[in-house]
């Protein structure tokens, strides 16, 4: 069996982005951006100073909702999305939820061929097995490449995951 290794990136300027970048793909097979701890402004920039490494990325932009530091409307963050899509980073991560309710979305990442990675997270519990194969079967009809997250308060709930 092989394994591959993915460092998450969490920078708030372009340049700190770029270097620290370039360090972790020394030692890393892949890196998660994560876009939304960037000033939105600043992320055309950021994309363009790391267009030859995205192949090696997996892009994420998460609302606040979700866990992540992106505070602009919905519209915006789908729009960003969108020109990070342009880009085509190695994998693209967007929430279930996203997906779901735009189809909108879901078709400009089907025309562009955009890989993605669907996630979901429920930040109080890890539900029962049934919920948990419910929710991937569910997810496995926007991508193959599927994240679940939760929170686990005992050994039971670390096994069902």
């Amino acid at each position: 069996m092989t394994y591959k290794t993915c460092v998450s990136i969490a920078e708030k300027t372009p340049k700190k982005l770029k270097q620290t970048l370039a360090k972790a793909l020394k030692k890393s097979d892949y890196a998660e951006i994560r876009f939304d701890f960037l000033n939105p402004n600043s992320v055309p920039e950021v994309l363009h100073l790391i267009r030859k490494d995205l192949r090696r990325c997996v892009s994420t932009l998460r609302p606040i909702r979700e866990g992540g530091k992106f505070s602009g409307s919905e519209k915006n963050r789908v729009s960003i999305i969108k020109l990070i899509a342009e880009y085509d980073p190695f994998l693209l991560d967007i929430e279930y939820d996203t997906l779901r309710k735009n189809k909108n979305l879901q078709r400009y990442l089907k025309s562009t061929g955009t890989r993605t990675l669907v996630s979901w997270h429920n930040f109080k519990q890890t539900p029962d097995i049934s919920v948990l194969k419910k929710k991937l079967l569910e997810m496995k009809k926007f991508s193959n490449n599927i994240k679940i997250v939760t929170m686990a308060k005992s050994i039971n709930d670390g096994s069902r995951i």
